[in-house]
């Protein structure tokens, strides 16, 4: 069975791609209105910008150029990056006690020094 990989679309009113991807089941309730922020960097173009995109069943933006191996290189950065935001918006709250916190606000000491 080949599974197709998602390739950037044209707008209708653009030169410019887009990356457009259906949002997974399990993941759209969580969601759904939130707005999701990406921070796509340029491969053969030195730039760094960030995208908004208010989800709603699908999540789409443009990715700012209209180089198709520019825009594969940028849509791979984006569906990191939304992995990511749908598996921190999915994941629970696990409640630390003071006990806990309090560890895991302390550094540790890279070497122990012993004064006379």
């Amino acid at each position: 069975m080949n599974i197709r990989m998602p390739s950037p679309v044209s707008r209708p009113t653009s030169s410019n791609l887009q990356f457009r991807k259906r949002i997974p089941a399990q993941y759209v309730e969580h969601v759904r209105g939130k707005t999701a922020i990406f921070e796509i960097r340029g491969v053969n173009k030195p730039e760094v910008f960030l995208a908004h995109a208010k989800l709603t069943d699908e999540v789409k933006i443009s990715l700012r150029t209209s180089d198709k191996q520019e825009a594969k290189a940028r849509q791979a950065q984006v569906i990191l990056q939304f992995e990511h935001f749908c598996k921190a918006h999915t994941s629970e709250i696990t409640e630390l006690s003071h006990r806990q916190l309090v560890a895991l606000s302390r550094k540790p000491t890279t070497s122990t020094s012993i004064t006379s």
